[in-house]
């Protein structure tokens, strides 16, 4: 299986028969904040977006939609999160389909809440809740079927919008009118599986598809973040429809090291960003971050091996359980790195202003609670730091991993994030093997 098609479904259609329709698609769950980005990992030519978390985590960013049609990606939405989004974004060129897609571009609808259901994930997305597009699509039928009168329907549709989402059900409010309850049994309209069935099924025959629009992508320093963070993230289960570098990075979270190797994924991520700025020419190498792993052994050490990787695992809150030089490559290949970028921040006589540096020590002393003085030097004396120069080339070096690498403010420096999907957090994974 390829991934050129990559379909975010949870709810709105069970699986098996979404497959039924399009067997050659990836099946993801509903799409949440970053899933966006993780997917584009693996060179999609189409992504499709049916359900998407909402509640319990950050929603799917316009932004990140914004990205994958900028690369040239077309971008579907349907039935429920998918409807939403292509109505928000339809002018940038994400294309949407079905009659919930219709009312929301149409303002017949405009509220989230019109699509919200509460599922059970581990169950295969069951769900009791009756989403109000369902209620309106099968109360209309009713109408035109002459089960119930205008009013009725109205009076119904008034009830249960007045509910919390959580709440709705059309069976229950149903209840008073018998007729509408046997009628309801044979002939419920879900709207978002009619919906989803059909987008399925024009893809599958790559029928009436219309052309694409590849709209400018302004980021901003949130989107940045929200990025950088997504291309050293694993997915969240190793699906089978993965490649098997990402199914690799996925069992890796075990690893006790992990949290280190997604920091040289950003330490990656950043240097690259530098050496596109400053134009500096890369020794030949297989890949683009081999070439900067090369780079980087080539330039003189700026500080203390000694002292920078002490620092590093105070930082990393490992110090006063391995006090020693830690074989793991993956501390040789952060130490090359970081040393790299302190000579690139050197060479461009690039400082952080003070007020940067004493908010980074204010906030990592909060963190730990180092709330008094006699809390300070306590920790030091834990941490081998022997006076208070020795704790502010402590926050120096640091702040410059906290800044440039965890957060990647490349503003600071007056350079933009690239763009560009590149695996770092795989890339990583490499070179630590």
């Amino acid at each position: 299986m390829n991934n050129h098609i990559i379909v975010f479904l949870g709810p709105s259609l069970p699986l098996a028969a979404a497959q039924k329709i399009l067997p050659n698609a990836c099946y993801h769950p509903p799409v949440r904040c970053g899933d966006i980005i993780k997917a584009l990992r693996l060179q999609p030519k189409t992504l499709v977006i049916i359900d998407g978390f909402f509640e319990q985590t950050a929603s799917v960013w316009h932004k990140e939609i914004l990205l994958a049609l900028s690369f040239g990606v077309k971008v579907y939405g349907a039935s429920s999160m998918g409807a939403l989004r292509a109505a928000e974004l339809q002018p940038q060129g994400m294309i949407g389909h079905g009659k919930i897609f219709e009312w929301y571009r149409d303002n017949v609808i405009i509220d989230d809440d019109e699509v919200a259901l509460v599922h059970t994930a581990e169950k295969n997305f069951e769900t009791s809740i009756t989403p109000m597009v369902n209620v309106r699509a099968s109360l209309s039928k009713a109408v035109v079927e002459k089960v119930i009168i205008d009013v009725q329907a109205n009076a119904l549709l008034t009830e249960l919008k007045n509910q919390p989402y959580y709440n709705r059900s059309l069976f229950q409010a149903a209840q008073k009118l018998p007729t509408l309850t046997t009628w309801l049994k044979m002939h419920y309209v879900d709207q978002k599986r009619i919906d989803a069935e059909s987008l399925l099924s024009d893809l599958a025959k790559n029928k009436n598809l219309p052309p694409i629009k590849n709209p400018a992508m302004t980021s901003s320093v949130f989107f940045n973040k929200i990025f950088r963070d997504m291309i050293v993230t694993p997915f969240e289960q190793a699906y089978d429809w993965l490649p098997e570098q990402e199914k690799q990075y996925v069992q890796l979270q075990q690893d006790p090291m992990f949290s280190n190797i997604q920091r040289i994924g950003k330490l990656l991520h950043t240097l690259h960003d530098l050496i596109q700025h400053d134009y500096i020419t890369l020794p030949a190498a297989k890949t683009h971050s081999d070439a900067i792993i090369a780079w980087a052994k080539q330039q003189l050490q700026q500080l203390p091996k000694k002292r920078l990787l002490k620092h590093l695992l105070i930082y990393s809150d490992l110090y006063p359980t391995n006090p020693q030089k830690p074989s793991n490559k993956t501390w040789e290949v952060s130490l090359s790195l970081l040393n790299a970028l302190i000579y690139i921040l050197n060479q461009r006589k690039a400082k952080l202003n003070v007020h940067k540096i004493l908010a980074f020590a204010s906030d990592f002393r909060q963190k730990r609670q180092l709330a008094t003085t006699e809390q300070v030097m306590g920790w030091m004396h834990k941490n081998d730091l022997k006076n208070r120069l020795a704790f502010e080339y402590f926050v120096r070096d640091m702040s410059i991993v906290h800044y440039f690498v965890d957060h990647h403010q490349g503003g600071l420096l007056g350079i933009e994030t690239d763009l560009t999907v590149i695996s770092w957090g795989l890339e990583a994974m490499k070179m630590c093997n």
